[in-house]
């Protein structure tokens, strides 16, 4: 098999927060994650331009996910 010629920066260099796994305890800003990924697909063409927005979807998707609120935190801690 030939080898791979790179054409663009990999993935993992692009959108680095998104290839990750770390830990749960970390804080991330999924709107900026998103934000992120609509200028990166801005960038591109084609299906690539077209991933990015998936993937900018996606992230907005979450950030509207409502987390635990303040009050039930404290009835845990209880």
């Amino acid at each position: 098999m030939a080898p791979r010629i790179p054409t663009v920066r990999s993935f993992p260099d692009r959108l680095p927060s998104a290839c990750r796994f770390s830990p749960m305890d970390i804080e991330y800003d999924p709107e900026r994650e998103a934000v992120a990924a609509m200028k990166l697909a801005a960038e591109a063409d084609g299906t690539e331009r077209q991933r990015w927005i998936i993937l900018a979807l996606a992230w907005q998707q979450i950030a509207r996910i409502p987390g635990p609120s303040l009050e039930f935190k404290s009835e845990q801690a209880a």
